[in-house]
């Protein structure tokens, strides 16, 4: 995957889609941040200016919401993990809606159905397949659409948007190395983003990912920025996602410069 780099600026990072699927469905990853550094690392070993294009599924691949079994906590977790980890997102049009999709393999739908119409609840929604090839998407009859999930505080939608928001907010979650976090085990899998630029742009964070099935005490404290279940008091549920600001004075000793 490195090996890119000699000759290009940007690089989708197949690796890591795989690695967050792989470690939401399987309810823990021991390895997961060590991955995401190492990739990092080797990246900007080879150019200093590499982005590492990140993403979960595309259009020639089953729907995210499909491989993570239609689950709404995985597929909130897949996206914190997307949104936070180091590099340059991409979402999937219908991926921050939980939109549905397999492969048929078959004519004259093919991969189609898995690129289906977004789903519009107002007169924008498209009618092609069922018009070009009566095509009925029954994937997505019970998906709730777009303006069904705005409203909704606790939809997916509003997952990606908080999670997006934030990542414009923070120079550090945007730009910050990432340095992992020293009680990380099977079921908890956090780093910081640290970031040194000059006195006016010098920020952490701390991102912590319950990856498990059981709830985590957190004795960390600082400045909570964001937590999927909106109020944080110590105890990271389930498949759900803190992340707290930390005092610039750590800067030092968590990129060895102290």
């Amino acid at each position: 995957y490195a090996n890119f780099f000699d000759s290009m600026d940007s690089v989708f990072h197949f690796d890591f889609a795989d690695l967050v699927i792989n470690s939401v469905n399987g309810n823990g990853n021991f390895q997961y941040v060590e991955n995401v550094i190492r990739w990092e690392n080797l990246a900007k070993a080879r150019q200093d200016n590499a982005i590492l294009s990140t993403f979960l599924r595309n259009h020639d691949q089953h729907r995210l919401a499909s491989v993570l079994g239609n689950d709404q906590s995985r597929m909130r977790l897949a996206a914190e993990m997307l949104i936070a980890a180091p590099g340059t997102p991409f979402l999937y049009y219908g991926e921050e809606l939980g939109v549905l999709g397999t492969k048929s393999g078959q004519a004259p739908v093919w991969d189609e159905s898995v690129r289906l119409p977004m789903l519009f609840e107002n007169e924008y929604k498209p009618t092609w397949p069922m018009d070009d090839w009566g095509y009925q998407d029954n994937f997505n009859t019970n998906v709730p659409g777009i303006q069904t999930q705005m409203a909704d505080e606790n939809s997916l939608f509003n997952v990606y948007a908080r999670m997006l928001n934030l990542r414009k907010e923070s120079i550090a979650l945007r730009f910050g190395h990432a340095v992992a976090y020293e009680l990380n085990n099977s079921q908890l899998q956090g780093f910081y983003r640290v970031l040194d630029y000059d006195a006016n742009n010098r920020e952490i964070v701390l991102v912590l990912h319950n990856l498990g099935n059981h709830d985590i005490m957190v004795e960390e404290t600082g400045e909570v920025l964001y937590y999927t279940l909106y109020d944080f008091e110590g105890i990271l549920a389930p498949k759900s996602t803190v992340i707290l600001r930390l005092p610039v004075s750590r800067i030092g000793s968590l990129l060895g410069n102290d």
